[in-house]
């Protein structure tokens, strides 16, 4: 369970919050930061650059069989030449942290609310040409990591060393350069 600072739960409880959202995506160019709002903003030590309308933060999917969650992000307003060039290094796997502050009544975010609200991994990356030439990023939980290693391979060898005994993989080498004759009446050849 999450515990939310005072001001933080406050701000969500007023009838018209004062909140601002920040993410922060560690992209293979830089760490980028941005905010909901306009301007520059200094918050827990880091520059956060305003997006205001240009950005958007989506609403977090759940996938239960999978145990992941999903939030989708995007940022708008990038020249062609911008866009591109942020496709040609592999940002996939990278961290990506989304915030939420409290703001007092001079619209600055109060420090003692400033709380992490979605944190996973960048999980797709996608573009939209046109008129507002957007960047869409997927942020997923640790669960889906893509730089997960999985605990072991899918050989005979590696199934038997956890289940003793058990011949699941016995043919699956053998399997894979066999022929397969589909809709014919003619056999493969036995397994030896």
């Amino acid at each position: 369970m999450r515990t939310l600072p005072p001001e933080l739960i406050s701000a969500f409880q007023s009838p018209q919050p004062n909140i601002i959202f920040l993410v922060e995506l560690d992209w293979p160019g830089g760490v980028v930061r941005v905010h909901s709002g306009i301007g520059e903003l200094r918050i827990s030590g880091r520059v956060w650059l305003g997006m205001g309308s240009l950005g958007g933060i989506g609403q977090i999917s759940d996938d239960d069989e999978l145990g992941r969650s999903e939030l989708p992000l995007e940022l708008s307003g990038f020249e062609e030449d911008l866009l591109r060039e942020s496709f040609r290094r592999d940002s996939v796997g990278r961290e990506g942290v989304v915030y939420a502050a409290a703001r007092d009544g001079s619209g600055l975010p109060i420090e003692a609310s400033f709380t992490p609200m979605f944190a996973g991994y960048i999980s797709d990356v996608g573009t939209t040409l046109g008129d507002s030439n957007t960047i869409s990023v997927e942020l997923a939980t640790d669960t889906a990591d893509p730089r997960r290693k999985r605990p072991g391979r899918y050989t005979d060898e590696s199934h038997r060393r956890e289940y003793p005994g058990d011949q699941f993989y016995k043919w699956s080498a053998k399997t894979a350069d066999r022929p397969i004759y589909w809709g014919s009446k003619r056999d493969a050849y036995p397994y030896k």
